[in-house]
Parts: structure tokens; sequence; C-alpha cells
């Protein structure tokens, strides 16, 4: 079924605002033109550079987060792993693009230290390619347990590969840092980019696909 876009069903207060880009989203300038004094992509890497917004300058950065008003935090994707956060009394956002190296290296971790907030997070996890279309190679599964001895149970050893969960990995991550409050893929809605070919991007599927982006702001 073709859908026009994803609403997180999370729990955040009103006035926190996000969705999530489909194939039939198309144009988001409107959600961009009311926020478009505090607007901009992230030139993403693949690492664990973090950007507190608004910045005007170009940013390298893997996730972004912001304590001001109508400044969006956003991430594009197409297989990897997009990571909406907030908190109970609605005091930051926060969006990280997990792809397996960002992951590894500690994405989460290194947002988490960023934040200032005093008040339980909630995390959303949104639309990537599932475990069973995932393969990875040994290097993958080592860098993973070499700095995170907790992640193996994501992996599915497969024939002299292993099939990764990004979306398990993000959980137990998130766990480790205290955080209870975990909504989305593969815990309230399921989503995998590979196969809905309908109304998600996949590199894996076509390595010149386009990419969904993930958005949240705090609203005025």
């Amino acid at each position: 079924m073709m859908i026009e876009a994803i609403y997180p069903d999370w729990k955040v207060p009103s006035h926190i605002k996000a969705i999530q880009t489909v194939k039939k989203t198309g144009d988001i300038s409107g959600f961009i033109k009311k926020n478009d004094s505090n607007f901009t992509f992230l030139n993403q890497t693949h690492g664990v550079n973090i950007a507190e917004l608004p910045n005007n300058s170009p940013l390298e950065a893997d996730a972004s987060f912001t304590y001001a008003k109508q400044t969006i935090c956003a991430v594009r994707t197409a297989d990897c792993l997009p990571i909406l956060m907030t908190d109970i009394s609605g005091s930051f956002v926060a969006a990280i693009h997990a792809g397996w190296r960002s992951l590894s290296n500690g994405i989460i971790e290194e947002t988490l230290k960023k934040l200032k907030t005093k008040t339980e997070i909630i995390a959303w996890l949104g639309p990537c390619i599932s475990q069973k279309n995932y393969e990875v190679g040994r290097d993958v599964y080592h860098q993973f347990i070499k700095l995170d001895p907790s992640v193996p149970c994501a992996f599915e050893k497969y024939h002299d590969k292993y099939k990764l969960a990004l979306t398990k990995a993000a959980k137990i991550k998130l766990t480790n840092l205290s955080i209870k409050n975990i909504f989305g893929n593969s815990v309230t809605q399921d989503f995998c980019t590979f196969d809905d070919q309908i109304n998600f991007y996949s590199y894996r599927r076509s390595n010149d696909s386009g990419r969904m982006v993930s958005l949240i702001w705090i609203e005025d």
C-alpha cells in the first residue's frame, strides 16, 4: 500500500513535531519554508560528528540537535537507520543518521554526551533495511564487538558472513544508556526499506536511489 508520509507513533509533548518522508511525500519545502531561516542539510559522512543547530556554516556531521524553536534537525537515509529524539518535557530535538559505521563507532553515545536534559529521553527508530536483507562481512561484526561487547545478539551468522539488525543494535545501545522510551521500527512499527519498493528508497536494492528525510523540530 502506498503511503504519503510517516508520523512517529510516539508519545511526546504537543509542541514536538516530526515527519518521515517516503517516495510519495515529494516536495518537503512546505515544512522547510515554515522554518527556512533555521534549516540545513548535513553533509553526512558515516562518522560520529554531532552538530548543534542553528548553524549557518556547512556542516559535516551525522547527527544534529537543537534547543531552539522552529529549527529543523534532519537526516537523509536509504537503508541506514534514522533515529529521532526528544525528552518528556520537549526541551530539545535531535536527528541521527545511524549506518553501521556510525552506529558501531558510537554516534548514539556521542549524541547523548552533547545533550543537556534532566528528564527522560524518548527515541523513535525510522525505516531502515531489515536484518534478513542486510548481509555484512566479518569485519563489520568485529568492529561492533570490539567497541561494544553487548551487541553480538544483533547479528545472525550467515555462511561465512553475518546479517545485521540495525534496529536491534540501536535498541541495545539506547537501553545501555538508560533510555527506556523507544518507539518505531521493530518496536511499535515495522518497516524494511529493501522489501517495500513502493514506499522506500533502498541503496542496496538500487545504488542510484533517492533518499528519504527524517525531520524533527520544536514548534512555536
